[in-house]
């Protein structure tokens, strides 16, 4: 696949192509866009590019250039990949957080001490920096891809001291959905790449053609992942009926049955099953409040009849005010309240009990 066809990243693909065909790479990019927005898949066929062994690639190499379409059948092509049981380069580094890559077998734990869910500085230290130290054979450049998670702030200070003064023939691509979280010294060493979010209509396009879905799943999915095409891809009828279930069963309870909103609350008790389903009711009512503007359903396109009947009951205050009572049981269920009473309270709201203040009563 040629990376200049990465999906909907017209400047991205610009960018790395005059890179590429000048041979003007930098030591450090750091991609920066919403999840699902391609980061993964550009810094994949980046590193590929850097070292195709096709005849094109030889080609050019004779003049310090890159190849901007890799070929991805080469023996250096295959060996570069994402998967950590697939990928078996060895100039082209995935590096991932201490925990996932003990998991994966790339790395040894420290005792008894349990692996941190970020990128660590020992793991920099003992493993990332040592290995982009060593001579290149093999291949034309190393490149080390930090994938889009949390870094410690010693970590990143033992990166800062590398990117002062990095390894030959070495390219470091930093993945961040939240770039700014990074320290300044760390960004300001970096050429920023943005990827935009990506449009429903590309993503329903490459679902399409990837998933052999119908137009209407196919639009459904994009709606439903926000513009993330690995969300989309991953969604399947399970779980698309899931989520119709779920959304229906809510719409469903009478405003003043409290039974029924207390049985919903107990079948959806478990913490896990709770967040989910309020991230679908969320979503819902924002479909709701769309209606009673006069739009249509954003995210929840297939039910469309259901949200324009909502709405016609609700009208557009009583639907936010339900919005953001359902917003604060996220909240505090993220914050480690009981979810079995956090959707009670918030259902009860919805059903008009209230609780009363500590000086009524």
């Amino acid at each position: 696949m040629a990376l200049t066809q990465l999906l909907g990243q017209p400047r991205v693909n610009a960018l790395f192509g005059r890179a590429l065909a000048s041979g003007r790479v930098h030591h450090a990019y750091l991609l920066a866009g919403p999840p699902g927005s391609g980061k993964t898949l550009a810094a994949r066929l980046l590193a590929q590019a850097l070292n195709c062994e096709s005849p094109a690639a030889v080609d050019v190499s004779w003049r310090g250039a890159f190849v901007t379409d890799p070929c991805g059948t080469c023996l250096s092509c295959r060996r570069i990949d994402d998967s950590p049981k697939k990928h078996a380069h060895p100039l082209v580094m995935w590096v991932d957080t201490e925990a996932q890559m003990v998991a994966d077998g790339l790395f040894a734990a420290d005792g008894d001490r349990v692996p941190a869910k970020m990128i660590g500085v020992r793991l920099l230290r003992e493993l990332v920096l040592p290995r982009l130290s060593l001579r290149a054979v093999g291949g034309r450049r190393k490149v080390a891809i930090l994938r889009d998670v949390d870094f410690g702030d010693a970590a990143q200070n033992a990166l800062l001291k590398t990117l002062e003064e990095p390894p030959p023939d070495t390219t470091f691509l930093l993945l961040s959905s939240s770039p700014d979280a990074l320290k300044l010294t760390i960004r300001s060493r970096c050429v920023r790449v943005v990827f935009r979010p990506l449009a429903q209509s590309e993503v329903a396009e490459r679902v399409a053609r990837q998933a052999g879905t119908s137009p209407e799943e196919s639009r459904l999915r994009a709606a439903l992942s926000s513009g993330n095409l690995g969300a989309a891809l991953a969604l399947d009828a399970k779980a698309l009926q899931k989520r119709r279930d779920t959304v229906l069963a809510f719409d469903a309870v009478e405003d003043t049955d409290v039974l029924g909103w207390l049985n919903l609350a107990e079948a959806l008790g478990e913490k896990d099953k709770a967040l989910t389903a309020l991230e679908h009711w969320e979503t819902w009512l924002h479909d709701v409040l769309l209606c009673a503007a006069g739009g249509s359903p954003a995210t929840h396109v297939d039910l469309e009849g259901a949200a324009q009947a909502r709405a016609r009951r609700l009208g557009p205050v009583e639907a936010m005010r339900r919005l953001e009572r359902l917003q604060r049981a996220r909240q505090a269920i993220e914050g480690n309240g009981q979810a079995r009473l956090q959707l009670e309270a918030a259902f009860l709201s919805l059903a008009g009990v209230e609780p009363l203040s500590l000086g009524e009563g």
